[in-house]
């Protein structure tokens, strides 16, 4: 079944009216006809099913009556990104959408290359949301992350609040294995005996070259563990993805 995104303020009891980009894609690309279902979401844990009401492009997509559904919140996962060259960043947020990924910090580091100024960073902002919600349609997921305004790294650590995990991609020698800290965090024990349920994490990937020995240290002080993803040197892109299968697929069996 097809699936469309509406934003949350174009839901009502009865419908919801898609933007008009959606709605062309609905009708002119994909063709669908009165009376045929959809499936909508609100990128916040809401969908429903819908039914083309109406050959009027200003016409919403009616709910079929007890569908709509709203979903607990999943485990949180908010990658920060040192933004890399290129269109990896492109990459990068579609497959955080893929992997649950809840939100996307992208980060301009001290050894990032890529230089904008604050219209150009709206724009990029503006299209990697693009990017998530698109990837959100195709994954079948209910959730589609947040993609943050391109902030500095101690902008996006003074705003991070609490996590249960925060693991900082690191060059260092004195990193940890990344499977030996999630071996202790998922065999965790509370004092009754039970196993730690983990609700929010967060992963912090610099850009080429590393972070700095200073923003590592900043990231330590607010509670980041430097880990090493093997004796490999990896790309941005590819570090990224790794450190986000890794705890999406770890902490989900904490849930």
């Amino acid at each position: 079944m097809h699936r469309c995104y509406v934003h949350k303020s174009a839901w009502t009891e009865k419908g919801v009216l898609p933007s008009p980009e959606e709605i062309h894609h609905l009708r002119h690309v994909l063709r669908l006809k009165e009376g045929d279902e959809i499936e909508v979401f609100d990128g916040l844990g809401k969908h429903a099913l819908a039914c083309l009401s109406s050959a009027t492009e200003q016409t919403p997509f009616t709910i079929v009556k007890g569908s709509v559904v709203q979903n607990k919140m999943p485990l949180q996962i908010t990658l920060f990104q040192a933004l890399p060259k290129g269109k990896r960043m492109d990459l990068i947020i579609e497959k955080a959408a893929e992997l649950g990924v809840t939100s996307v910090w992208p980060l301009l580091t001290e050894r990032v290359i890529v230089r904008m100024d604050r219209k150009q960073c709206a724009a990029k902002v503006e299209r990697w949301q693009r990017v998530a919600l698109s990837a959100s349609k195709q994954c079948g997921t209910k959730w589609a992350p947040c993609v943050c305004p391109i902030s500095s790294l101690s902008e996006a650590l003074a705003s991070m609040g609490r996590t249960d995990l925060f693991l900082v991609g690191s060059l260092r020698r004195n990193a940890r294995q990344l499977h030996d800290v999630m071996r202790d965090v998922t065999t965790a024990s509370t004092g009754c005996g039970t196993v730690k349920t983990f609700y929010r994490a967060a992963l912090l990937i610099g850009p080429e070259g590393d972070l700095t020995d200073a923003e590592t240290d900043d990231a330590v002080s607010a509670g980041a563990i430097p880990v090493t993803f093997g004796e490999l040197v990896l790309r941005v892109e590819t570090a990224a993805l790794y450190g986000m299968s890794v705890l999406a697929y770890e902490l989900a069996r904490t849930r």
